[in-house]
């Protein structure tokens, strides 16, 4: 089995040699380089071929932004490695962070403080999912290459995570003129409208809060995978690109219909139903199962006694398989699943796991994600 090939752009000697001694000590991970600026990390990029590049925000000779651009311009999409931004100064509102975030082929992480001793476990908990999922999203558009990739089990960081899979990928119908068809013979009343999301998710989920119409009266839950201390601006950027009030939840916050509700970044939480009311509950409890934060599958867990077919749930890009647990829960009682298509997504991990698991009644493109939502909430209460 080849190695999983890791280079390291950062102007920081002492972040490169934690970096580097943490990838080291996990199996089938080599660092293929180590740099201190921009400019020389392209060029080793285009040299080495890594599967994953981490990269530091701002440095002096060539910041992320000129590396993600070089990129975008001379790598063919299904060449490009996974980059992961590591930063100690970014914050969703900082322009430089948001139009890096623009570039569907990244995710990122915030630098922590901590020990000699405790930065090395931290950096193992933050990094292992996020560069595992990104060598598995590389092998995937490499795959695209050649053929369908459906045939193509993806990689679940636990077994308890992995979901069901059918073999029956093929029969599930795609694009708009499909989905009049699909709401005709599958009706349900959803009193609750969840957006599971992870790396490419933002932009996506902008585009469709701004097409959903503010008459809908039943609260909008998004559930996007991002850092502590990011989803409070992320809120505030979906009011203001929407005609709803949007909100990062609270413990015991209980949700109104009308509104977008948030989850907070980088802690768990639960949404659980009394009757017609939502509540949602923070969690900071780790689960091996669930290593990205929001989990979207631990989310839904506590609806399940509760709810039978009153959610429309729509699974947008992002790697790993978070989300199909749900999926087949949420569809198992009636509910309507809505999968993000492969050529839209930038990276086709969660949307690939609720198709292979059979739970998604339609496959849309980003451009159709908000039309469909609608019409398929303006299907039940005409």
């Amino acid at each position: 089995m080849s190695k999983g090939k890791i280079l390291i752009i950062d102007d920081s000697v002492v972040v490169r040699n934690y970096l580097s001694t943490m990838i080291s000590s996990v199996p089938n991970l080599e660092i293929v380089s180590s740099v201190p600026n921009g400019h020389l990390g392209f060029q080793k990029i285009l040299s080495t071929k890594p599967d994953v590049v981490i990269l530091d925000l701002v440095m002096a000779d060539g910041d992320a932004l000129y590396v993600l651009q070089q990129m975008e311009e001379v790598i063919p999409s299904s060449e490009r490695p996974f980059v992961i931004i590591y930063s100690s100064t970014a914050r969703h509102g900082d322009p430089t962070f948001t139009k890096a975030l623009n570039f569907g082929f990244c995710d990122f992480a915030l630098k922590v403080e901590a020990t000699a001793e405790e930065l090395i476990p931290k950096l193992r908990n933050t990094f292992l999912p996020k560069i595992l999922s990104g060598i598995e999203a590389k092998k995937t558009r490499e795959l695209l290459k050649t053929g369908p990739s459906l045939g193509f089990a993806p990689r679940s960081l636990s077994d308890i995570s992995k979901p069901k899979e059918t073999n029956n990928n093929n029969n599930i119908p795609s694009g708009i003129q499909a989905l009049k068809d699909v709401l005709v013979t599958k009706r349900v009343y959803p009193k609750l409208l969840i957006i599971g999301a992870s790396t490419g998710g933002p932009q996506v989920v902008r585009e469709i809060v701004q097409s959903l119409d503010p008459r809908i009266k039943i609260p909008i839950v998004i559930i996007q995978h991002m850092p502590e201390g990011f989803t409070k601006s992320f809120a505030k950027e979906l009011e203001e690109a929407s005609s709803f009030k949007a909100h990062e939840l609270q413990h015991s916050m209980p949700l109104e219909n009308g509104n977008i509700y948030v989850f907070p970044g980088g802690m768990h939480g639960r949404l659980s139903a009394f009757g017609n009311l939502f509540v949602y509950y923070s969690e900071r409890k780790d689960y091996t199962a669930h290593p990205f934060k929001p989990s979207i599958n631990l989310a839904i867990e506590h609806l399940m006694d509760s709810l039978h077919g009153h959610v429309i749930l729509a699974i947008l890009s992002g790697m790993g398989t978070d989300g199909a647990i749900g999926a087949q829960q949420l569809h198992s009682k009636g509910s309507f699943v809505i999968a993000q298509d492969e050529a839209s997504s930038a990276v086709w991990g969660m949307p690939r796991a609720v198709v292979k698991s059979g739970a998604a009644d339609i496959i849309l493109s980003q451009d159709e994600l908000g039309k469909g939502i609608q019409m398929a909430l303006t299907s039940y209460y005409v």
